[in-house]
C-alpha cells in the first residue's frame, strides 16, 4: 500500500478544507464505494457506525467480562503493551489554573469507566465521524452565517465515507466529473451532527460561495470535484466529565491506522471503535493527537445518539 493512501484522508482535507488558500481545485477521479456504514436509510441495514441504542440508566452497569485468551490472528500484533512510538503522552484534564474546567464542568469525577463497553464504543464511533474527515474545530456559540465552508466540507466527506449511494456523478462546467449531492442531504447531515445548527439553503449557498471554487450550487444540488480516499483515523475517549447543563466533556486521542492494517486478515476499521481496554490484540495503529469534545445526548427519530457542541484539537 502506497504512502499516498496512508494520508488519503488528509489529502482530502487539504483539497476540500484548505481550498481557502486558492491553490487550485482537487484532482477529479473515480472513487470506489466504501459502503454505507452510518445512517443508511436507503441501502442495506447499518451495522457499524451508529446502531440504535439506549443511554445508560442511573443503575450502575455490570462490569464486562474479561475476554478469554485466544491465539493471535495472522497479521495482528500480540503485545497489549503500547510501544513508545504509538503510546499517547500523559495528559491532565484541561481546565483553568485552579483546576476547574471551562464551562462550569467539574474535573473531579470521571464517569468514563462507569459506562459499559457498548456505550463507550458508541461514543468513540460518534466522535470518529469527525476525526475521519480531518475536522478540527467547532463551537455551537459561533454564528452559523460566517463565510466558512468547513461544515459543508464535513457533510460532503461524511456522505462520501458513510452514505456513498447518495452521491451521483455529472460532468459539471469545465471541472470534469463531479460529485452531486442533494442540498437537502447536506443540510440534514449538518443538523444531525452539530448542536444548534439550523440550516437553510441560503447558509449552504454562503458556504459554497466562500469555498473559493471547491463547491458549487447547481439548482437543488451541491457539486464538488470527484475525489478518492480511505478512512485512516479513529477516536478513542479517555475521560468523560458531566456538567449540570446536560452536556458531557470528552478528552480523546486520535489514532492513525498503519498501512498494513488493511492487509491484516479479518481486521476492519469498526474493530478500532471499541475501547482499547477491550481490545484482544494491539492493532497496527499510531498515536496522532489529542482532542477535546463536548457532546449532548439527542433523540433523532427512534435512535438515541449525540450531537456535537464543541470540538477542538489540543
Amino acid at each position: 500500500m502506497t504512502t499516498s493512501r496512508r494520508i488519503a484522508s488528509f489529502a482530502l482535507v487539504l483539497a476540500l478544507f484548505l481550498a481557502l488558500c486558492a491553490c487550485g481545485s482537487p484532482n477529479a477521479g473515480p472513487s470506489p464505494s466504501p459502503g454505507d456504514i452510518l445512517e443508511n436509510t436507503d441501502g442495506p441495514p447499518d451495522t457499524a457506525k451508529e446502531a440504535p441504542h439506549e443511554f445508560p440508566s442511573d443503575e450502575p452497569s455490570s462490569p464486562s467480562e474479561e475476554p478469554a485468551e485466544e491465539s493471535p490472528l495472522p497479521g495482528r500484533l500480540t503485545s497489549k503493551e503500547p510501544s513508545e512510538e504509538s503510546a499517547p503522552p500523559s495528559r491532565q484534564p484541561a481546565g483553568r489554573p485552579d483546576g476547574s474546567a471551562s464551562g462550569g464542568m467539574s474535573t473531579e469525577q470521571d464517569i468514563w469507566d462507569t459506562l459499559s463497553v457498548r456505550e463507550q464504543r458508541e461514543l468513540n464511533t460518534f466522535l470518529s465521524n469527525f476525526s475521519e474527515v480531518g475536522f478540527y474545530r467547532y463551537s455551537s456559540d459561533d454564528p452559523l452565517d460566517m463565510p466558512d465552508p468547513f461544515l459543508l466540507s464535513f457533510a460532503t466527506l461524511h456522505i462520501y465515507y458513510n452514505q456513498y449511494q447518495k452521491i451521483t456523478f455529472r460532468d459539471y462546467m469545465d471541472m470534469g466529473t463531479c460529485y452531486m449531492i442533494l442540498l437537502s442531504d447536506i443540510k440534514a447531515q449538518i443538523e444531525r451532527f452539530f448542536h444548534g445548527a439550523k440550516m437553510t439553503d441560503a447558509l449552504v449557498r454562503l458556504y459554497a460561495e466562500s469555498s473559493y471554487g471547491t463547491f458549487f450550487i447547481d439548482d437543488s444540488y451541491v457539486a464538488c470535484p470527484a475525489f478518492d480516499g480511505t478512512i485512516m483515523t479513529f477516536t478513542q475517549v479517555n475521560a468523560l466529565y458531566q456538567a449540570d447543563d446536560g452536556t458531557s466533556r470528552a478528552q480523546c486521542d486520535v489514532y492513525y491506522l498503519q498501512d498494513y492494517f488493511f492487509d491484516s486478515p479479518g481486521l476492519s476499521i469498526d474493530d478500532c471503535y471499541a475501547p482499547m481496554s477491550s481490545w484482544r490484540f494491539d492493532y497496527p495503529v499510531d498515536y496522532g493527537y489529542p482532542v477535546e469534545a463536548v457532546v449532548v445526548k439527542a433523540r433523532i427519530g427512534n435512535m438515541d445518539t449525540y450531537r456535537l457542541v464543541r470540538y477542538e484539537e489540543q
